[in-house]
């Protein structure tokens, strides 16, 4: 006899003896898992009744509400999937285009072959990524998920920063530069990917920095891979400004030692302002890049210009830099970093606290990889 057909014949007030099988759960010991379901039907033989159905809606409304947004973003007229022959010898790529609001760009999803993965500092990575012919825009901030691995190990895929990108000249994407700092496993997988492999890219996803479309005096201030960004938006604002003045450009970077100065050969030739700091004073002040910001923002302050400053790196760094800005009355926009799930938005991981005027708590949360991951710094709670 089954365990289900032994559970139907309980009687009333029986309980399954407390052997070692139910307390294990094998054996008999699984009929009792079905107690309260056999239960019902018991009771809707007799009395035509059911017993009440508990109530989940509480416990899975974000749930539904992610699975909704998914939906939305693959089965919405916002969206279209489609088929295309990858050029340059790719494979055949699967994509899908969003509009989704607060995203500068349309999202892609594409194979990319790796044109080369060469060591950039003490277990960091520049990887380049060839992008298929005119597939993708970006803009300046921006992030792209990448899969590490072909496989499920690691699973969830992870956000990296754009560090250099080269498009034709309608704006359409060629390849793709990522600095890939070594700091667990999912990233040390990725490190360890060859040339001419395919990676699995997902973007661009986000908000991305908005410069002033005034002349102004730009100000970067970065921590570590906090670098990564700001490369791009240096040379975007040179280009921008190509026929013209120079842009007035000054990159403070910090890190702790000489050698965790990411790329910073290629910022020099850029032509642009640099100061260093590390914490150990081998190169440049010695201290918190933080320190120079004072400093930096009273010789930019002269002027009918308006001063507008950029950050990225670690949170002490970034909780320095608002309140720098809050005092000094300065615009900010900060490139924030929090993990990540699914990088769509619907699974909530990577929320962030930011003041709402019009909530009646006075605050709220935003989606670092929707409505971030550039914040303006105005927008984030004390």
């Amino acid at each position: 006899m089954s365990a289900a057909g032994w559970t139907c014949r309980r009687q009333p007030g029986w309980r399954p003896p407390r052997g070692r099988a139910g307390r294990t759960g094998r054996g008999r010991g699984r009929a009792s898992c079905s107690t309260s379901v056999k239960a019902g039907e018991k009771d809707l033989q007799h009395t035509g009744r059911r017993p009440p159905t508990p109530d989940f809606s509480a416990r899975t409304a974000r749930a539904v509400s992610g699975a909704e947004d998914i939906r939305r973003l693959l089965d919405t007229g916002n969206v279209k999937r489609e088929r295309i022959a990858a050029t340059r010898g790719m494979q055949e790529t699967t994509v899908a285009e969003s509009a989704a609001p607060g995203m500068m760009g349309a999202m892609r999803q594409f194979q990319g072959r790796i044109v080369f993965n060469e060591p950039c500092g003490p277990k960091c990575r520049k990887i380049r990524v060839e992008v298929p012919e005119r597939l993708v825009r970006y803009e300046p901030g921006q992030f792209f998920h990448i899969r590490c691995a072909a496989g499920t190990d690691p699973l969830l895929r992870r956000p990296f920063s754009v560090y250099a990108v080269k498009t034709d000249a309608g704006g359409w994407v060629q390849h793709l530069d990522f600095l890939v700092l070594v700091v667990g496993h999912g990233t040390r997988v990725l490190a360890a990917h060859a040339a001419g492999g395919m990676l699995d890219l997902l973007g661009p996803l986000g908000k991305g920095f908005r410069p002033p479309p005034e002349p102004a005096r730009h100000v970067m201030i970065a921590g570590g891979v906090g670098i990564a960004p700001f490369y791009d938006l240096a040379e975007h604002l040179l280009a921008r400004a190509a026929g013209g003045p120079a842009p007035d450009i000054t990159l403070l970077f910090g890190s702790r030692t000489k050698d965790e100065l990411y790329a910073l050969d290629a910022l020099q030739r850029l032509g642009i302002g640099i100061r260093v700091a590390t914490d150990d004073g081998s190169a440049g002040h010695r201290g918190f890049v933080t320190d120079l910001l004072g400093p930096a923002l009273d010789e930019a302050a002269p002027g009918a210009m308006a001063i507008q400053l950029y950050a990225c790196g670690p949170e002490p760094m970034l909780d320095a830099v608002i309140r720098i800005a809050r005092e000094r009355q300065v615009p900010a926009q900060l490139s924030l970093d929090r993990r990540m799930g699914c990088g769509l938005g619907a699974c909530g991981a990577c929320v962030c606290k930011v003041s709402a005027p019009a909530s009646p708590d006075g605050w709220d949360y935003i989606r670092i990889c929707r409505e971030g991951p550039v914040v303006d710094a105005a927008r984030l709670a004390p």
